[in-house]
């Protein structure tokens, strides 16, 4: 008796230890937060962003600006489905116009953080983090 209670124990942990399931991912929205540059005066944001795509439908809209030091803006107009592939296109207007085209599986709401940006090796700095929860 006692060796069938160690064998179930030692299956229990091998499979995950407990009877949660699958891990279900959850709808979200996306926001962008501008902490990188300040606005420019006559032109505004240096940073625009939209959703551009969701799994393989092709989202419609334009780009949104995105003040700086004015918190997560969402650029969303309804929840992504949880496990979707979402495509964010954001855009940084400095001494050249340069676009990125960056991909995120959805798992809840989500903050897309631009930090800065080096335009000679087309590297924009951002950090993702979980958002409302």
């Amino acid at each position: 008796m006692r060796h069938l209670i160690w064998a179930l124990a030692a299956v229990a942990i091998s499979c995950g230890g407990g009877s949660t399931g699958p891990h279900i991912k959850e709808d979200g929205r996306i926001y962008v937060e501008n902490s990188w540059r300040e606005d420019d005066p006559i032109h505004g944001p240096w940073i625009q962003a939209r959703l551009e795509k969701v799994d393989d439908q092709v989202i419609e809209g334009e780009l949104k600006p995105i003040p700086y030091s004015k918190g997560p803006i969402e650029i969303t107009t309804e929840p992504v489905p949880g496990g979707a592939t979402a495509v964010v296109h954001i855009r940084t207007v400095r001494w050249r116009t340069l676009d990125w085209h960056l991909p995120f599986v959805i798992d809840g709401s989500i903050v897309i953080r631009v930090t800065g940006m080096v335009p000679d090796a087309h590297d924009l700095r951002y950090e993702v983090r979980s958002y409302g929860r």
